[in-house]
């Protein structure tokens, strides 16, 4: 066999050089690092060093790199409240006293822990509530349109879709209305009122869903007694009872005796009416704190 085939059988003796530093790389180191020891620290040392340089590396890319937005950083769970934590305290029976009153309001002469306001108090109660709506700066006026104990419209007073309410602007920093910064007086407020009474608009709605048939024989409350021309629009509807929390009342005493008069003739029952103190205090409070919150505890 000649020489080039012996270096397949034995490649390390025809390697020369740097070849045969792969194979024993203490033999091609010179000075002092043919000493064993000190190779193995300058392996350790490169070692530290390259690993100093990946975690600077890494450090300086963490620097670099913009925080995740809010909603990625983690939210610690807000602690789990027991189930009976918002209980509210059972009311205590209310005073005997009072009890006459309340089983009157209630119409059934039962005795109850937890009151509830009669078929009126509630309708007029939601009335108040739709007054809060209204955008003339004068008299709010809010009401609804009722049929068998059940609401079939609301309304309140305010300008008509598109134009600018009283509420919206001031007059030397007091109350503006427009009538009255025109220098309309009393008696001719209807022709330049720039508000739609709420029995107008309650009306206005009804005729938009057809409701006419069930306007026959239906109950308005109102906050207000109702105008000369909303007596007349309430009558030509069908409405048949009207309950009012207080009389218009304007400076032509005269007139608003007429008004009272004709709506007496054209309406079954024309009566005002108000919510009692149990009933209010109810309801305010109602208002004031949530609720739905539990009064008895869960099982």
């Amino acid at each position: 066999m000649d020489g080039s085939a012996k270096t397949l059988h034995s490649p390390t003796k025809a390697m020369t050089g740097s070849a045969m530093t792969l194979h024993s790389p203490t033999k091609a180191m010179t000075g002092s690092e043919k000493n064993p020891l000190s190779a193995t620290k300058l392996l350790a040392g490169s070692v530290m060093i390259r690993h100093s340089l990946a975690d600077a590396i890494l450090s300086a890319t963490a620097m670099s790199r913009p925080s995740p937005p809010v909603f990625f950083q983690p939210i610690a769970p807000s602690p789990k409240p027991s189930p009976d934590e918002d209980i509210q305290p059972t009311p205590p029976p209310p005073d005997p006293s009072t009890l006459e009153t309340i089983q009157h309001a209630a119409g059934d002469g039962k005795e109850r822990l937890i009151t509830r306001p009669n078929w009126n108090e509630y309708f007029m109660a939601m009335a108040k509530v739709a007054s809060t709506r209204s955008t003339c700066s004068s008299r709010p006026v809010g009401c609804v349109i009722v049929r068998d104990n059940r609401i079939l419209v609301t309304g309140y007073n305010g300008a008509p879709p598109g134009e600018p309410h009283c509420t919206d602007r001031s007059s030397n920093g007091t109350l503006y209305c427009a009538r009255r910064d025109m220098g309309i007086l009393d008696r001719d407020k209807l022709d330049h009122c720039r508000s739609l009474h709420a029995e107008a608009n309650a009306l206005e709605l009804a005729d938009r869903l057809k409701l006419g048939d069930l306007l026959k024989g239906a109950t308005i409350y109102s906050t207000l007694s109702p105008c000369i021309r909303c007596i007349k629009n309430l009558a030509a509807h069908g409405i048949s009872r009207v309950y009012f929390e207080i009389l218009y009342n304007s400076v032509d005493i005269a007139r608003d005796r007429e008004w009272e008069e004709l709506a007496r003739r054209k309406f079954e029952i024309f009566e005002q009416v108000s919510i009692s103190k149990d009933s209010l205090d109810k309801l305010l409070l109602t208002i004031l704190r949530p609720t739905s919150r539990r009064l008895l505890s869960s099982w």
